[in-house]
């Protein structure tokens, strides 16, 4: 049969991160280099360092940036960021967040030109819509993405609908309004059809309010 390869185990990896089984992850990380010699790769650092994020090891995480440069020369890429700040995001921690933008930059990597790092943060504070933080602080990473000119997208737009429909009603009509003027993004889709239904169609909103989105509905969602 065929020799296992990086390849090969970084499948296994990815299934037991998966079932977010640490433990099972280390050993079989440990086993390909020490039994079958096999050296890691990045994929396997992005499996290693996401199974570390998703059991709450940030630190051990981020430890992997230095372990793959200087044991096996592998650069990290914006991946491997991305990977940390999605963790972060999770916990609303901007600090942390910022401080792994800043990482980026030093190690020549642009974070502003990637779509994903921001939709990333956005879509885990759409997650926390419980918490007071999250729709400020998801403004301010949209108001980032927008000056480091990052368009805005479909996702994106439908997490800053999701998250203020809850928070705050008129930067839910803030929102919808941009995303109808937004001529490179389109709106007939199911989710924001949803979420401008659901604010459209309760009563502690103003007849005004109400008129507003619902002839953005019928202009934009029902064409």
């Amino acid at each position: 049969g065929q020799e296992p390869n990086a390849k090969t185990y970084n499948g296994i990896l990815s299934s037991y991160m998966n079932r977010d089984d640490l433990p099972m992850v280390l050993e079989i990380f440990q086993a390909m280099q020490d039994e079958e010699g096999i050296t890691p790769d990045k994929a396997t650092y992005s499996i290693l360092m996401t199974a570390y994020a998703n059991g709450g090891l940030l630190l051990e995480a981020e430890g992997l940036l230095k372990t793959m440069k200087e044991k096996h020369g592998i650069q990290p890429n914006l991946f491997h960021y991305a990977t940390l700040i999605n963790a972060h995001a999770k916990n609303l921690d901007e600090k942390e967040i910022s401080r792994i933008m800043e990482t980026i930059n030093d190690a020549g990597l642009d974070a502003a030109d990637d779509k994903v790092v921001f939709t990333c943060i956005i879509d885990n504070c759409a997650k926390r819509f419980y918490d007071a933080e999250a729709l400020p602080m998801a403004e301010r990473w949209f108001r980032k993405m927008l000056d480091y000119d990052v368009p805005a997208d479909r996702q994106t737009y439908n997490a800053m609908l999701f998250l203020s429909k809850y928070r705050d009603l008129e930067k839910f009509v803030f929102y919808a309004k941009m995303m109808a003027d937004d001529e490179n993004v389109e709106m007939n889709n199911p989710k924001t059809t949803k979420h401008l239904k659901d604010v459209a169609g309760r009563s502690e909103i103003s007849p005004q309010v109400s008129s507003q989105l619902s002839r953005i509905i019928n202009s934009q969602c029902q064409q």
